[in-house]
Parts: C-alpha cells; structure tokens; sequence
C-alpha cells in the first residue's frame, strides 16, 4: 500500500505549508504540534489518522503497545489485519464508503490484542478539512468498550431468558434491543424492528410516557411510570391488536437513560375477567329473579350484597347496607313474644350447617312495617371448601299465611257444608223413601186385594206404577250411598280383599248358582282403605261382571292383582307405600271402547232397561271409592269380547287369602 511521508505528529498534516515563514509563528507552530502530540499519547484511547483518501498514517503509542506491532507494520491498510476476521469486511466497507463521501466514521469492532485476546472498541473519526472544505485528514480514536460489550451480553442473556416480551426503547422512541418473546408475540424478525419507532407494535400509550414534552423531562416522564402496571393495546405484524400490560424500568448507557419494557399478553386474562363479569352479571340477575330475599354476609356478619327484593323488604339500598351488621339491617322480632331473634349467621358459620329462624318471626321495616317470615342461613365455601360467610335467604310469608287462614276457612266451611249435606241427604232419603214405600204397599194390597176387578190395562198400569216406584227407590239408595261415600269417611285401615270377595261372594252365591256362573278369585292384597267401601266396591263390579253377559253363555269373572312398578322402577311403589293392581275380568257383552269414560257418570246406561235392570249408578259409586281412597279405575272393552275393570289401590302386604273358585 502507498504510503505518504510520516508526519511528527497528528496535526502534522493539518499544519499550512508557507515558503516565507517568520521565525516567530514557526515556533508557535512547533510549540502547537508538540502540544497536540503530548495530549494524543497521554489520553488512554487509541489515537490514529487516515490521509483523506483513506491510508493511515499515524497510530498512537497506545495503539501499539495494544497491538504489539511497530507502527511501520500496520500503516496504510494493514491495520486492518488486527481487527477480528468476522468484523473486517464490515469496517472496510464501511470506512470506504466514509472516505469516499467525507462523512463522520463511527463503528464498533474487535482489535487483537497483543497476547492474541480480542477486545470490543468504539471507533469515531471526524474528517479535518482546508478553508476550502476539502478534507485533508482523518482524525479518529478508538475507545475500548469490552466491558460494556460484556454488560450488554449479560443484559441480552437476561432478556433472551425472561418469559415475557421485553423491547427496549431510547429516548427517541426506537427501538434498539428486543428478546425472542417480543419477535413471537408481535409476529416481527429482530432486525424488523430495530432501530424503528415503538409505535409501530404500541400505537398509544408508550411512547408517550418515556418522551420530554414542554412540562417535563424524559426523566421526569419515565420516573412517573416505573413500577406501575399500564395496559395498553398492542398491534401485531398481520394488523391483529391484543390487550397488553407493560412494566417500565430505566437503564443507563452509554447513549443515554434507555427504558425496558416488560410486555405480557394479557389476553386470556381479559377473556377471564370477560367471562367473570358475565358470570358476575348472571349471579346478579339470577338473584334479582329470585322471589326471596338473598342477602350474603362475612364470617364476621357485615353485609355484603342485597337482592332487589331484598332491598325493598328491609327498605335500604345494597350499597347503603354494604358493611353493616346483619342485626342493622334485618331487625326481626318473635310475633308472639315480640322480643328481638338474631339471625343465626354465627351458628351457620361455626357449624358449617344450615341454621333456620324460629318459626313465626316477623321482620320490622325501616319504615316501621311487620312481615312475616321464613328464612334459612348457609355457609358460602370457596374452592378449597373454607367457610367464607353466609348467604341468608328471607321468604315473606305473609301472603302464604294468609293463604293458609283462607284455606283453615274453606275447610272449616266445607266441614260445615258436609255435615249439612250429610243431614239433608238422610232426610232427603227418609223423606222420599216414605211416600214411595206407600206407593207400593197400597199397589200391593191392590194387585192382591182386587187385581181380579181391574181390567188388563188397568193390571197394566198398576204394574207400571209398582215397577217405577221400585226404581225410584233404588235410585234414592243408590244417591244416598254415592254421597255418603266422602261424606262420613272411615280412617283407612288395613283391609284384606281376600277376605272381604269372600264375603261378596257368599252374599252372592244364589245368583252365580242360579246364572251356572263362575268366579275365579287369585291371590289378592291387604290394601289402605274403608273395609265397608271395599265390599261395596266389589260387590257392585262382580255383581255387573256377572249381570252383562249374552243370553246362553254362562258369566265367568277372574279377579288378579299384581305389584305395579313405579315411577323408580321399585316393585309395589315407593317409600314404603306399595300399590296394587287388580283386574276384574268378566266375559260378558263388553261395549265401545269410546264410552270407556262415560260408564263410570252418574245415571249412565248403555243398554236398556229392559234388557238389564239397574238404576246406572253403580259403576259412578265405584270410581268415587276408588278415588277417594287414592287409587284410580279404568275400564277397557270391545263388543262381544268382555270387559277388564282395572284399579290401582295403595297396599299394606299381600292378604292371607290364597284365592279361590266360586260357582
């Protein structure tokens, strides 16, 4: 590489050449050179300079007790040798370019050292020019920044390895360091972002906080943020935004005070304070629904929440009572002794239980109204089952007690009615009874007496008359027993239907004998009911079991039961209470299914009356038992093919009657 002549010094070659110089400038000049010289040698940095097309033609002492190379041997380019391989194409490139066009020089890179260790420096030069602006040298120093290059690395290391995005900032607003975390969560390459405005991943907010303004210093601004959580909106590369918390810190350096930036995602925190809020939202609607009052309290019985009907059964708001003692806002009294009852929020803590009020309290108003209540105290847990207070629920029982009187009332009422229904339809019967029981006692004596002097339409009539007092007699029983059915009830006992068919069928004997009639009788149940009622209940089916049969086919009625499933799935029923299903089944004329409901009407008959007698209460009188004692009666059928009777009744256990034939 060419080489110019060595000046004695870095000004050398800044100082002007003049063939007439006076003795006295000259040595100002050389007093000047010597001065400059000394200064350069004695600083610690590693003075050099370049001619201004680039050579060097200076290094300073430091520069080569640093290297260990004569100055002579790295003059020109060839002090490009100590630089480290992977840093020399960068500053070669970079210092052409500056010589090139006159700009100041400024880069940082590794010098060997002269026991073979490379050490980080800052190199900086600055172009001297002539009075016509031309540069005519290159002044430049090199400082060694080793161990801010080593802080640096150390400060990177700890970015790199923190779990949230960390960007730091200058106070300018660049961006001039960033971890990984920060290129995953904004979707940007390192280099993308380097050197460019923070706001292009922070569009508010940020930098804002860090810059001077009129009213105060960079310092001033960043001292007002540090240690305080802001959130902010983020903007991702592909333009997505997301809810971001960010924690500043200042860092020195040596450009300045740089700010770090601590950026966590915070957007499935949002989502979870989203979706606590809607289920907040909820629980408030779904308390402000309830019909109760809901108040909840600490551990300590200070109120916490109101519901709406709360708020309007004590008379305060939810914020008025927030805080209060319990006793504060839910004054309660005992209705009889009127003394004052403490709602048993303690207990329901201590006990970890639900407590309730005696009954008949009421509570006292702000406004100075009583209301009766119910209430129930429990224990709020949280996730790990502690008892963290009580949640107290308050029922005005006003309208249900007066509900309750109204119905003591009716009942009362309804007894009175029955009893005097009971009176009527005894004398009702007595009274009816008697004159028909004179109408056929004077038509007997007359079918007796004269029945030889009256003509055949005469006979006729008298017949007539006879017959229809006969049924109206009947229908006046039948009415009697229909009302007397709820009207005088016996207490349920247990009843075995073995045993009362049994005696049905004694009393009916005669007729299945005279009809070749049959009954077959299975194992029948001990049931809940009115021993009376069942003999009349049975009495009445197997007495029109047998009536409703074709001309020339002798009746035959089977009588089964069975343990019926409820609703569990539990043979018999439940709770200790079976029920029983028993068949009547008869092979009479059977009927149309569609009047399957109708049979069981007061006065209804589906065949006349010529054909079969009865006045068509019976089935009616029936189903009144049967539903009075807690069961229930169907009836199924199609012409020519029987009948099947089918009643549900509440049992006790199977009866000892083991079944039987009649007939």
């Amino acid at each position: 590489m060419a080489l110019g002549p060595r000046p004695t010094s870095p000004m050398a070659a800044a100082r002007p050449v003049s063939t007439c110089r006076k003795p006295r400038a000259d040595e100002a000049l050389l007093q000047r050179e010597r001065w400059y010289r000394t200064l350069s040698e004695s600083l610690p940095h590693l003075i050099w300079t370049c001619q201004s097309d680039g050579p060097c033609d200076y290094l300073s002492p430091q520069w080569v007790a640093y290297t260990g190379i004569p100055e002579s041997e790295q003059l020109g380019y060839r002090w490009l040798e100590q630089l480290h391989p992977d840093d020399r194409e960068r500053v070669i490139a970079e210092w052409a370019a500056v010589a090139a066009h006159g700009d100041s020089f400024d880069i940082e890179f590794r010098i060997r050292r002269a026991d073979g260790m490379f050490r980080w420096f800052s190199a900086r030069a600055i172009p001297l020019r002539d009075s016509n602006g031309h540069v005519v040298k290159w002044i430049g120093s090199n400082t060694d920044i080793s161990a801010r290059k080593a802080a640096e690395a150390r400060y990177r290391g700890l970015l790199e390895a923190a779990p949230d995005a960390m960007v730091v900032v200058d106070q300018r607003g660049e961006i001039v360091l960033l971890n990984v975390q920060a290129e995953k969560q904004f979707g940007y390459s390192r280099d993308e972002l380097i050197g460019q405005p923070v706001t292009n991943i922070i569009p508010e907010g940020f930098a804002e906080r860090i810059i001077a303004d009129d009213l105060r210093s960079a310092a001033d601004a960043l001292a007002q943020q540090i240690g305080t959580g802001i959130e902010l909106v983020a903007l991702r590369k592909d333009g997505t935004e997301f809810p971001i918390e960010i924690m500043l810190s200042p860092l020195e350096s040596a450009e300045g005070i740089l700010v770090t930036a601590a950026i966590r995602d915070i957007s499935a925190r949002k989502a979870a304070e989203e979706e606590l809020f809607v289920e907040k939202e909820l629980a408030v609607v779904t308390l402000n629904s309830i019909s109760d009052a809901v108040i909840s309290a600490d551990t300590s019985g200070n109120i916490t929440l109101l519901n709406v009907v709360a708020e309007r059964m004590t008379g305060r708001s939810s914020q008025e009572a927030a805080g209060r003692p319990i006793a504060d806002v839910l004054r309660v009294l005992d209705a009889t002794t009127r003394e004052i009852v403490a709602i048993p929020v303690e207990a329901a803590v201590r006990n970890d239980r639900t407590e309730h009020l005696p009954s008949g309290c009421l509570l006292i108003r702000r406004d100075g109204h009583e209301i009766a209540i119910a209430d129930s105290v429990s224990p709020i847990h949280d996730r790990e089952d502690n008892v963290t207070g009580a949640v107290i629920v308050v029922r005005d029982e006003s309208a249900a007690r007066e509900m309750a009187r109204r119905i003591r009332a009716v009942g009362e009422e309804l007894e009175r009615s029955n009893r005097e229904l009971d009176d009527f339809a005894a004398i009702a019967s007595h009274d009816l009874q008697e004159p028909l029981r004179k109408i056929q006692a004077f038509g007997d004596r007359l079918a007796e007496h004269s029945s030889s002097a009256l003509d055949d339409e005469a006979r006729d009539y008298l017949s007539r008359m006879t017959d229809a007092a006969s049924r109206m007699q009947i229908l006046i029983s039948d009415l009697l027993e229909y009302s007397q059915v709820a009207v005088r009830p016996e207490p349920p006992q247990p009843v075995d239907l073995g045993q009362v068919v049994t005696e049905v069928l004694s009393d009916l004997d005669e007729g299945i004998r005279s009809g070749h009639g049959s009954v077959i009788v299975g194992r029948l149940p001990t049931v809940s009911a009115s021993p009376l009622q069942m003999r009349q209940l049975f009495q009445n089916l197997i007495a029109n079991a047998l009536k409703f049969h074709p001309e020339g086919v002798a009746p035959e009625v089977h009588l089964e039961a069975a343990a019926r499933d409820d609703e569990d799935g539990v043979k018999g029923g439940c709770r200790g209470t079976p029920i029983w299903e028993i068949s009547v089944r008869d092979n009479g004329i059977g009927f149309d299914e569609k009047y399957a409901e109708r049979i069981f009407a007061p006065f209804q008959r589906l065949n006349g009356r010529q054909a079969f007698e009865g006045a068509g209460m019976g089935l009616a009188i029936c189903r009144r038992i049967v539903t009075f004692c807690g069961g229930t009666i169907t009836a199924s059928s199609h012409p020519g093919a029987g009948a099947t009777f089918l009643l549900t009744l509440p049992g006790v256990a199977l009866g000892t009657q083991a079944g039987g034939r009649a007939g």
